[in-house]
């Protein structure tokens, strides 16, 4: 059986982790969970925060331009983890950039959930599941 290995990266499992910390803190006020939530209105913020931590391909748009979400190593996701109908999605280009920055999670923006998510992930000594290069920047930042 492999050990646990806390810095070794999976961005599904990572993916888990920030729906389970959305729940944590935003399910008394809005009354959903973290999965659901990026699936209502918050998919971008989703992206911003995976963005933060993992040098992502592409951000991604559905063709109806009513979801987003991004392409890791060539594999397509969003808040419920691995999309398999990769077809559905196109990359952003710098006007669709403007559109998603405009209009989605209009009615969220208060909550300033990537902001939110960011700063409490910052806050946790040991976060799991990220590239080597985030704990190595870390260690950078506390010397």
């Amino acid at each position: 059986m492999k050990a646990y290995n806390p810095y070794e990266e999976d961005i599904e499992k990572f993916i888990v982790f920030v729906n389970d910390l959305i729940t944590d803190i935003y399910y008394e006020e809005l009354m959903c969970d973290g999965e659901t939530l990026f699936q209502n209105g918050a998919c971008y913020e989703f992206v911003k925060i995976i963005k933060n931590y993992f040098e992502i391909d592409n951000v991604l748009i559905e063709k109806g331009f009513d979801h987003c979400a991004f392409e890791y190593k060539g594999n397509y996701y969003d808040s419920t983890g691995l999309i398999t109908d990769k077809d559905r999605f196109s990359v952003v280009t710098d006007q669709d950039m403007l559109y998603i920055e405009d209009r989605f999670g209009m009615h969220l923006m208060r909550y300033q959930i990537s902001d939110t998510i960011i700063n409490e992930i910052s806050n946790i000594e040991m976060v799991p599941h990220l590239p080597a290069k985030f704990y190595q920047n870390k260690m950078k930042v506390k010397k």
